[in-house]
């Protein structure tokens, strides 16, 4: 057997192995460990968790910076308005043309690289119909950046994200700027008067095809009120992307393999 000739073959078919699958989290009907705790679904109100699923793991955590502080339901799964997992904050209005001081951060790492398949936050909107006023109410922003690293990285030094809306959508694509000199893809609500779990107010977070071993999403507001979003059905889809030394290994495998056959 020729071995050149039949390593283009190997590859294909080890790339498409590793490729081919995606996993699914939870944060309703999979097993988290929360801290000393293990339960059906995240627990309410932990500051972080860990899943391990399909080989993969992905652990989750949450943390205040500047004046941000949680609002009521903060992460818990609700099945009222809005329904989903819970992100809520209060206490954290920014200038948006200034820097970006006040926000809870939601960091997500995973014990390989993965692409994003699958990721929606929903209810990104405002208690305020047209014309929106400067102050008073809430008012929903996403901001959001990946790291190649499993350890997500200080603010406004990761890839940029995509933020992907509705063909008809109420939210208002923005840049906003960090402390250090670098800067984030932001969406904001704008006059939506409430509309809870509309597909209007919906965005999808992506990195296109570019692996990402951790990524950190970033709620804010321009405003002092209570607010909040949910990550879509409290789900979050991924393709696990093998790392380059695992496919080396993998290859020369297959190449002694080969050898041994002919």
């Amino acid at each position: 057997m020729n071995i050149i000739s039949t390593l283009p073959c190997l590859i294909f078919s080890m790339a498409s192995a590793a490729l081919g699958a995606t996993t699914t989290f939870s944060f309703t009907d999979d097993i988290w460990t929360n801290g000393v705790s293990t339960q059906v679904g995240y627990l309410d109100g932990a500051l972080a968790g860990s899943l391990t699923k399909a080989g993969v793991t992905v652990t989750f955590s949450s943390s205040f910076i500047g004046s941000s502080t949680a609002a009521t339901r903060n992460l818990t799964y609700d099945t009222g308005n809005p329904s989903g997992f819970v992100f809520g904050s209060n206490t954290d209005a920014n200038d948006l043309n200034g820097n970006l001081a006040n926000y809870q951060r939601w960091d997500f790492s995973f014990s390989q690289p993965i692409l994003i398949q699958n990721l929606i936050l929903d209810d990104v909107d405002s208690d305020n119909p047209n014309p929106l006023p400067s102050t008073g109410g809430f008012r929903d922003a996403i901001a959001g950046e990946g790291f190649i690293t499993q350890t997500p990285g200080t603010l406004g030094s990761g890839l940029a994200v995509s933020l992907n809306t509705e063909t008809q959508t109420d939210l208002i694509p923005g840049t906003i700027s960090t402390a250090n000199g670098g800067s984030l893809n932001y969406v904001i609500s704008g006059p939506g008067n409430n509309p809870n779990n509309s597909p209007r107010n919906r965005v999808s977070i992506s990195f296109g095809t570019t692996p990402v071993s951790s990524f950190s999403l970033y709620g804010f507001s321009d405003r002092n009120s209570p607010h909040r979003v949910t990550m879509f059905q409290g789900m979050l889809e991924v393709e696990a992307v093998p790392e380059p030394a695992t496919a080396a290994l993998s290859l020369l495998g297959g190449l002694f393999l080969l050898r041994r056959r002919r």
